[in-house]
């Protein structure tokens, strides 16, 4: 009897809020600080970040924050997808009215709430009068926009956003949430977006979960009534090495092979393990695809991109490897690249979270995906 799929709590990939959010409490608490902070009155600090590589569950912290709301604040969930212009911006922003309400009078001029920010060419002078208006119409209403996937934003809308909520500071119960990738930082200081005041905001960066975290997010309830081995859930853990993405990733497949008898066993296990091990390989060859896709967009050569990948690679399979600055200059200059080639490879690398950044040193954001760099060489 196959299981009822709608049944699963384990939905890995959807950004759907998972049985059971295990360590993340500092980033939560974070979060929900911010939301008292706009409930009691004007931020000081208009835009916040998240920032991390995919499979770290940022979008299930933004949808916990969503669902935690207090009555007061209205948190307006989006992502950088559904976002093409200033236009659509303010019809997210727009507060919902009587049908009798009469309409907002035009601001003059290019002010939002009071304050004068200039346009870029690309945004034309009634977007961005709509987008005050939106705001007009909040100016007493507390509210917190989040935007998913924000390095994806293009780069003219994100300069208005930007500069209108740096603006509104500390004038009106607001602020911007923006998640993305580890390129959403550097995107956002960036020539094109231009708003330097963002290494200033403050920013939560969800990590890889311990091993008892990590026993905690699979311990779901539904386990309760099952024919139960700890062991089973102990060697799930041990493979995802705390990143979040597989360890839904085994529980799915865990609950769907061990559903019709209610039975977590080793059988279970081998069973489960081979559809964990075809997802996972599909993950690893698009991370590495991107590799080659982003050498090839920045002029690279591709054979000494790559060979900088398992060089990397080979020094952060532990989920405790850690390395320095000058260690991965080292790793990049020995595998070919000239130094303006270089620089930009350990863009790409970062960009693409295959290395998060702590101070002056790196450590890896998917030990496996390290691995797997590391022993499918594909240099031509």
């Amino acid at each position: 009897m196959l299981p009822d799929a709608s049944l699963n709590p384990f939905q890995p990939g959807t950004g759907s809020a998972p049985p059971v959010l295990a360590g993340r409490e500092v980033e939560g608490a974070a979060l929900q600080a911010l939301l008292r902070q706009v409930a009691n009155g004007p931020l000081r600090q208009g835009i916040h970040l998240v920032q991390a590589p995919r499979g770290l569950g940022k979008t299930v912290l933004l949808r916990d924050l969503e669902r935690r709301a207090p009555p007061p604040v209205d948190v307006l969930y989006t992502s950088a997808a559904l976002l093409p212009n200033l236009a659509e911006v303010a019809r997210l922003l727009a507060p919902r009215r009587p049908w009798w309400h009469s309409a907002v009078n035009s601001l003059t001029g290019l002010s939002v709430a009071g304050v004068k920010i200039t346009t870029t060419s690309a945004v034309s002078e009634g977007d961005f009068q709509v987008l005050g208006k939106a705001l007009t119409r909040r100016r007493n209403s507390p509210f917190l926009m989040l935007i998913d996937e924000a390095h994806t934003l293009p780069p003219d809308l994100t300069h208005i956003l930007l500069n209108v909520f740096q603006e509104l500071a500390g004038r009106q119960p607001c602020g911007l949430l923006l998640a993305g990738t580890p390129a959403l930082e550097p995107f956002l200081l960036s020539d094109a977006v231009n708003a330097s005041f963002v290494e200033r905001a403050p920013i939560v960066v969800p990590g890889l979960l311990s091993a008892a975290q990590s026993r905690e997010a699979l311990d779901v309830p539904e386990w309760r009534d099952w024919q139960f081995e700890e062991a089973v859930l102990d060697e799930a853990v041990a493979e995802s090495l705390g990143y979040p993405y597989f360890l839904q990733l085994w529980g799915k497949a865990l609950w769907e092979q061990g559903c019709a008898r209610k039975t977590l066993d080793n059988a279970v296990l081998e069973a489960a393990r081979p559809q964990v091990e075809a997802v996972r390989a599909r993950f690893y060859a698009r991370r590495f695809d991107e590799f080659e896709r982003d050498a090839r967009a920045a002029g690279l050569d591709r054979n000494a991109m790559l060979q900088a990948a398992q060089m990397v690679a080979a020094e952060i399979t532990a989920p405790a490897s850690i390395i320095s600055t000058g260690q991965l200059n080292r790793l990049l200059d020995d595998a070919g690249l000239p130094p303006g080639d270089a620089a930009a490879a350990k863009r790409i690398i970062v960009d693409n979270g295959f290395l998060i950044r702590a101070a002056d040193e790196w450590r890896t954001a998917i030990p496996s995906l390290a691995a797997y760099i590391r022993d499918h060489p594909r240099l031509a």
